[in-house]
């Protein structure tokens, strides 16, 4: 089978869990919208994306090189090294909240309060939920990936109205929900990976050779905490930011409205970049280490992605409130209006997101930093200047968007650039 047969294939068994994990969790939303205010949904977007930061920052990004090992012993050392980090960064991590809990609360405008530890417990299992899937397709078992979305969108869904039922619609019933489906999806996986999870622990009967595996592990990838964890940083850092604006110069219903609006325009991403994100750093690792460039698996994530691009943004600019209020609710047409000032970044986000890890098959983790640190000092700093110069939200966030697409189209020609040849 060629490449491009094999990343079709592997391609379609990942979106389609991806798209009925969406279907899933879009058909909930008229549910959730009725039971938990705008309010709710602000406190849970300082949640999900505090959660969401530490996932991807608690083992220094070392999780992503698992798809890079060519041998069972060089996977072990990487799996044991984010293992450990994981343990002692986790551990940490919550106690400092459980301590600082009142800071953070001030700082971004929440009432998480006690919380902010169950924060810290969802952002490492949300991690060991990454390392399993990358873990997955380093076996090539994209059904355990497919299975492990659809099991998360249904479970998220069943406990955060299970929950608001039995303790009421507030932010513990919703982050309780999430945790118990990450817990879910991480157990599926297990039982996918049983083989290979018991193959991973049998290698600790040598305690020794294991320390010194990590540690090479660690110098040979070390890259990865240097360049990569700062760009995930930032561009994850930088939403945790866009939410405290809101709930600073706006509201928590403001900041709730923003939330739903970007997590139903962002379907899309969601349901197509994400899935083709992994099998394109696969196949494109693969055709790179073949043929010397990867231009193929570029082209086969541009082109349906652009296609889709343009279907999203015409649908969004013309259909959004209306959409919006029919679906979620009158309460959520200000949402929807969100949503069509937001519909050009998110036309061109999806086609940015899916290629986001072409940096790291051309080796140029150094300089994706850069374009992150330009693609948020743009987007967040913009929205800021309009805040605080008391604009509505819709036009603030409507500058920052005109100022930001052109930015990440340039990027998409630099991906390219670094496809066509041997870097």
């Amino acid at each position: 089978m060629s490449l491009s047969d094999n990343f079709r294939g592997s391609a379609a068994i990942v979106a389609s869990g991806t798209i009925v994990a969406q279907v899933v969790g879009l058909a909930a939303y008229p549910v959730l919208t009725r039971i938990y205010d705008p309010n709710v949904f602000g406190q849970y977007a300082v949640a999900f994306l505090g959660a969401q930061l530490l996932s991807l920052t608690l083992v220094g990004r070392y999780e992503q090189t698992i798809v890079l090992t060519l041998t069972k012993n060089s996977l072990f050392a990487v799996q044991w090294l984010a293992a450990v980090i994981l343990m002692i960064s986790a551990t940490a991590t919550g106690i400092a909240m459980l301590l600082l809990a009142p800071t953070l609360d001030a700082l971004l405008g929440s009432q998480l309060q006690f919380l902010w530890p169950i924060v810290a417990v969802l952002g490492a299992l949300l991690n060991v939920q990454i390392q399993a899937s990358l873990l997955s397709i380093r076996y090539d078992k994209y059904t355990a990936v497919s299975t492990g979305k659809i099991v998360k969108a249904a479970v998220s869904v069943i406990c955060q109205i299970g929950l608001a039922v039995l303790i009421g619609p507030t932010i513990w019933a919703m982050v309780m929900g999430e945790l118990i489906a990450t817990a879910a999806t991480v157990a599926i996986f297990i039982v996918f990976l049983q083989k290979q999870v018991l193959e991973w622990l049998q290698s600790a009967r040598n305690p020794t050779r294991i320390l010194r595996s990590a540690k090479a592990a660690a110098l040979r990838y070390s890259d990865y905490p240097k360049l990569n964890l700062p760009h995930v940083l930032l561009n994850n850092g930088a939403a945790l930011v866009l939410i405290a604006i809101i709930t600073t110069f706006y509201s928590n219903s403001r900041a709730g409205e923003f939330f739903i609006m970007h997590r139903i325009s962002m379907l899309p991403a969601n349901i197509i970049s994400t899935s083709l994100a992994m099998v394109y750093f696969r196949t494109a690792v693969l055709e790179y280490r073949e043929l010397g460039n990867f231009r193929s698996a570029f082209l086969n994530t541009i082109v349906p992605t652009a296609i889709f691009g343009a279907c999203i943004l015409g649908t969004f600019w013309f259909f959004a409130v209306p959409l919006f209020e029919f679906a979620l609710g009158s309460q959520w047409g200000q949402a929807g209006q969100l949503a069509a000032v937001y519909a050009p970044f998110t036309a061109v986000h999806l086609m940015a997101s899916a290629l986001g890890n072409t940096n790291l098959v051309a080796g140029r983790q150094k300089a994706m930093l850069f374009v992150g640190i330009g693609q948020n000092l743009i987007f967040v700093g913009v929205l800021y200047i309009g805040a605080s110069q008391g604009k509505p939200l819709d036009l603030a966030l409507g500058t920052a968007v005109q100022f930001v697409v052109p930015f990440l189209l340039a990027v998409c020609c630099w991906y390219w650039l670094l496809a066509r040849g041997r870097t």
